[in-house]
């Protein structure tokens, strides 16, 4: 079964009362392994289908996902694929993209002023 499969059961199972706490110790998980696996569902359709396709890690999906923008995810979830990253060579890549977008946040602010 896939991550995200994994994730809907563990999202529809907390939707019939259950939290996530409960989940945990039923399953013998921690809360944040219930909390860290619903969360890849904020991922688009198109990206959750483009990650399976790419067979990528999980622990890539996660990091992505601190990407908030769909569009600059996706561009950098295309990066990643296309130059067959590892998990360590994803998480720096994905840094420098949030850095990236937080220098350019910033610029966008000082000109409004």
């Amino acid at each position: 079964m896939d991550y995200f499969k994994e994730a809907e059961i563990l999202r529809e199972l907390s939707m019939k009362g259950n939290s996530q706490t409960k989940l945990a110790m039923r399953c013998g998980h921690s809360q944040s392994y219930i909390s860290n696996k619903i969360r890849l569902l904020k991922f688009t359709d198109e990206e959750k289908e483009v990650i399976k396709r790419a067979n990528l890690p999980e622990r890539i999906a996660r990091t992505l996902l601190s990407i908030r923008d769909v569009e600059e995810r996706k561009r950098a979830l295309s990066v990643i694929i296309r130059e067959k990253m590892n998990v360590r060579q994803a998480d720096e890549y994905i840094d420098r993209v949030k850095d990236s977008l937080i220098s350019k946040q910033n610029v966008s602010r000082e000109t409004i002023r």
